[in-house]
Order: C-alpha cells, then sequence, then structure tokens
C-alpha cells in the first residue's frame, strides 16, 4: 500500500511540474524548435573532435619548446600522428557539408565574409543551429557577446557579458580579429570606438557582436556579405 501512494505521489508532482512548464512555456512564448538532424549531430560530433585534436597539437608545440632532447622525438611523432587525424577530419567535415544542400549554401554565404574560412563556418553551422532563426538580440545573449546591466538600487556598475556558448565565441573573435585586415568597414568601427576611449577588449566583443548580427542577417535573408549595405555607426 505504501508503495502504490508513494507511485502516486509521485505521478502527481509529475503532473504538477508538467503544468507549471507548460504554462512557463506560454506565458515566456517559447518556441519549439525541431531537432538537428542526424547528418548535423554527426557533423557537430566531428567539428567538436576536431576542435579537441586542435588543442591537444598546441599543447603538444608548447610541450615542444621546453622538453628536453629525449623526449622531443616522441612528441614530434605524436604531433605528425596529429596532423594527419586533423587533416582526415577535416576531408570528413568538407564532404558532409558538400553533401547536405542546405548546409552547403549556409557555407557558402558564411565563407562569403572576409577572413572567415571553412573551421569557423563549420562550427558554427554545428554548434549555432539558430543562426538566422533568433533575433539578433537572442542570437548575441545566446552566443555570449551581449552586454549585460549590472544595477542594485541607484547603484549602476559596468555593462559585462557572461555564459553563452563557448565554442562558438571563441570563433567568432578569432573572425573579428581577422576581418578588420580584409574590410574597411569593420575596422574603422573598431578605431572609432577606440578614439571613444573604449577599451581594446571592450571595443573587439563589440565588434564581434556586430559581426555576429550581420552573420544572423545574411542566413535569414540569404544573402552575400556586403558591408557597404551595412550600418557601422558608433
Amino acid at each position: 500500500m505504501n508503495k502504490f501512494n508513494q507511485i502516486s505521489n509521485r505521478q502527481t508532482f509529475v503532473g504538477i511540474d508538467a503544468r507549471t512548464i507548460a504554462y512557463y512555456g506560454r506565458i515566456a512564448d517559447i518556441q519549439a524548435k525541431p531537432l538537428p538532424s542526424d547528418e548535423l549531430r554527426h557533423l557537430n560530433v566531428s567539428t567538436t573532435r576536431r576542435t579537441q585534436l586542435i588543442e591537444m597539437r598546441i599543447a603538444e608545440q608548447n610541450r615542444l619548446d621546453v622538453s628536453r632532447l629525449e623526449m622531443q622525438k616522441n612528441i614530434k611523432k605524436h604531433l605528425c600522428w596529429l596532423e594527419s587525424q586533423i587533416e582526415y577530419i577535416e576531408t570528413e567535415i568538407d564532404a558532409s557539408i558538400k553533401d547536405d544542400q542546405a548546409l552547403r549554401g549556409k557555407d557558402e554565404l558564411l565563407q562569403s565574409v572576409p577572413g572567415v574560412g571553412k573551421v569557423l563556418s563549420s562550427t558554427w553551422l554545428t554548434q549555432l543551429p539558430e543562426l538566422g532563426i533568433l533575433s539578433n538580440k537572442e542570437i548575441t545573449a545566446l552566443v555570449g557577446v551581449a552586454p549585460f546591466p549590472r544595477e542594485s538600487g541607484n547603484w549602476k556598475g559596468a555593462r559585462f557579458c557572461q555564459g553563452g556558448r563557448n565554442s562558438v565565441r571563441q570563433v567568432l573573435y578569432m573572425a573579428t580579429i581577422s576581418v578588420p585586415r580584409f574590410d574597411p568597414i569593420i575596422k574603422q568601427f573598431y578605431e572609432q570606438l577606440l578614439e571613444r576611449g573604449k577599451l581594446k577588449k571592450v571595443a573587439l566583443i563589440a565588434c564581434s557582436r556586430k559581426l555576429m548580427t550581420i552573420l544572423n542577417a545574411m542566413i535569414r535573408n540569404n544573402s552575400n556579405w556586403n558591408p557597404k549595405t551595412e550600418s557601422f555607426s558608433v
């Protein structure tokens, strides 16, 4: 009898939790999103593994510089193996994207951005499937480059960014560093921020946020990179 009562109470609590979650979903206007396809999940596994291999390669290269002579041979051998594995998995990723018409189209759009290559593009495609679906405010918050206020009563602190998808944010920073070398518009935006007294790190995050909104619009509108149509006013 006690066991039956425990099961009954558990079912009651589950029902209450389900109704509470459903109510919150209606109030917060949370929209259901389709699950990623098998192809996208497989590609995500591949890009994650490539990131792991690249991190191992960097670690081994750092060890090579400080290792004793008798250990360097072993490290170099491991580096060669890592290079072959990275090359193999990148070939797999390229083939997977080319075989999927939707991914191939998005990949071409993203790589039309100066400074964005296949590594950055494939990472965004697999680890940020919401790109082109969410609003600019939502996508920047999801990545972790949206500033949030820090206030308490009359006290107001500096706005700050936190959370988000670290792997996506890392490649976004890489792109932000590369793009100004090829595009004078973002370079000008960055320099204007510095002239206003912004720290270099703050200016870089602002450029990352701007670039993220542009990429979001490109995928949403199915349009190639065109800096002349973008506004970069400070």
